[in-house]
């Protein structure tokens, strides 16, 4: 990975969809973890949303988690 690739932009709207759509999150969430982290370092930013998987679930995997809860 190129050290361009590893940053966030979170000032261009390409870069922030290109994350969302690559790790599953909505574009808040993803907000909300640079707010959170202070970083716009991808890795740190990944590990974060990793450490809660509520912020991490895709939507179809959240649907079905709570299809088999009920």
């Amino acid at each position: 990975m190129k050290v361009k690739d590893t940053l966030i932009h979170p000032e261009d709207p390409g870069n922030l969809i290109y994350w969302t759509k690559k790790w599953g999150v909505s574009v808040k969430q993803l907000n909300n973890a640079i707010l959170d982290t202070g970083s716009v370092n991808s890795l740190q930013i990944k590990e974060y949303l990793k450490k809660d998987p509520w912020h991490y679930l895709h939507v179809s995997e959240l649907f079905k988690l709570l299809r088999f809860k009920l």
